[in-house]
């Protein structure tokens, strides 16, 4: 079974949609009857942390900011000029100047994981 930052696919899906309603930008899905758009919880970007981020306290995410990363033509990791503000689920803090993958959730952003010291 395939798990996306901790989460199984469906549960990962039952989180997105949750943020989505309670951000009131719930874009249903296929085959709920609601018309509205389906996003892909799945799909994810690298980013490069620009100042870390704290903790999950109890149920509290930690949070930090990370400058949105992708792959050129010759392989190598450039930065864009966004930087986005992103939610930790995990216990433990994400170190400054990291590569990290962020999965986007509407329109917060969660890092799934994180590279090794």
């Amino acid at each position: 079974m395939s798990r996306f930052g901790g989460f199984t696919p469906g549960a990962a899906r039952r989180v997105w949609k949750a943020t989505l309603r309670s951000e009131g930008q719930d874009g249903g899905g296929p085959g709920d009857g609601s018309g509205g758009e389906f996003y892909d919880p799945t799909a994810f970007r690298i980013a490069f942390t620009t100042g870390g981020a704290t903790a999950r306290s109890s149920t509290t995410p930690g949070t930090g900011t990370a400058t949105l990363c992708y792959i050129t033509e010759g392989g190598t990791i450039a930065q864009e000029e966004n930087e986005v503000t992103f939610i930790n689920m995990a216990a433990s803090a994400v170190g400054t100047n990291k590569y990290i993958a962020v999965i986007q959730l509407g329109v917060r952003w969660m890092v799934i994981w994180e590279e090794c010291a």
